[in-house]
């Protein structure tokens, strides 16, 4: 019975005045988890980053609600970042509580002050957030807006910031051809990165050694690796007589099939006014198929 006659109160309040956030509170929001899905510079993704919160979201009032939207705006080391809004509706039980999943997407192209915390995080240090943003719910048919709060608070960190990715060898990409007295070498690699940071690779003056001798040099153009992928890349080296000897372009000569190789070299990784740095190849090698 009482239940029945604050539903009817709250039904009266509403039809005789929309705004009835006297009468109503505003959901309560509490942070679950947030983490940096994606970070990616123009060339290599969309030139954005994408922020995900995972919010539990609380209705204090004892009667049902609906969460029909959220507008605000998303900073990120104290500076407004990006516009944020969730549209899609929740069904909040009275006293109770659902799962809200809040999806950022920070535009980083040009943007100084973005960089310069997205600069940080890559760097692998803490980095504060926020959203503050207008709240509505549907009350019984009627909606409710309230004044800018709040709903979200932390921090975003990428553990161990920037590093290098990990280069292995592809068999199926490498091959040995002839002409004339010159002998090319494909070697196909595979770069993986398994951060949620994009950025472009290249290797300006790699050295390949056969059996331990170096017969010839070449570059890995600059790739673009995405977040959380991988990308191929492709060295062709130029081996003649004088380089590898007579008895090593002999047997390429015949295929060089399991002819033992590596890589020596330097790789280089770059977000561009981001970040960069540098990792040794000298652990790339097999046997030519």
């Amino acid at each position: 019975m009482k239940r029945l006659l604050l539903l009817a109160l709250l039904l009266l309040l509403s039809a005789c005045a929309p705004g009835v956030t006297s009468v109503i509170s505003p959901p309560t929001f509490r942070v679950v988890e947030s983490k940096l899905v994606r970070f990616e510079p123009s060339g290599v993704g969309a030139g954005n980053a994408l922020v995900t919160l995972r919010l539990e979201t609380r209705n204090p009032n004892p009667v049902p609600l609906r969460l029909a939207g959220l507008d605000g705006d998303f900073y990120l080391g104290g500076q407004r970042v990006a516009a944020t809004s969730f549209n899609d509706g929740i069904a909040l039980p009275a006293n109770g509580a659902a799962q809200l999943n809040l999806d950022v997407a920070v535009p980083v192209e040009g943007a100084a002050q973005v960089l310069n915390q997205f600069a940080r995080l890559v760097a692998g240090d803490p980095v504060g957030y926020r959203v503050d943003a207008t709240v509505s719910v549907d009350v019984f048919g009627a909606p409710q807006r309230f004044p800018t709060l709040t709903v979200a608070r932390g921090e975003l960190q990428v553990a161990g910031g920037l590093r290098p990715p990990a280069v292995r060898f592809e068999p199926s990409a490498t091959r040995v051809s002839f002409s004339g007295l010159t002998a090319r070498v494909d070697v196909g690699l595979v770069i993986d990165n398994p951060l949620p940071i994009g950025y472009f690779v290249r290797g300006p003056q790699v050295t390949l050694e056969l059996d331990g001798r170096p017969v010839g040099r070449a570059s890995i153009p600059r790739t673009p690796v995405p977040a959380h992928g991988t990308s191929p890349a492709a060295l062709r080296f130029e081996v003649g007589i004088a380089d590898a000897g007579a008895a090593l372009l002999s047997r390429l000569q015949a295929g060089g099939s399991g002819l033992s190789f590596s890589l020596d070299g330097v790789l280089e990784v770059e977000i561009p006014a981001v970040a960069s740095t540098r990792t040794s190849l000298d652990r790339v090698g097999g046997l030519l198929p």
